[in-house]
């Protein structure tokens, strides 16, 4: 049996992000928004892993 699908498999972005009591935290990047231009800050979204 063969599988076919129509997405990539891209690899993950990750990022880990430390708290003030020095947790780290590993979340995945599903968008980046580019709005330097119009609003000036880029945004990120971000998701637990």
């Amino acid at each position: 049996m063969s599988h076919d699908h129509n997405h990539d498999h891209e690899e993950r972005e990750l990022i880990t992000l430390v708290d003030e009591q020095g947790n780290e935290t590993l979340f995945e990047i599903l968008l980046t928004i580019d709005g330097k231009e119009e609003f000036g800050k880029n945004y990120v979204l971000l998701v637990p892993v």
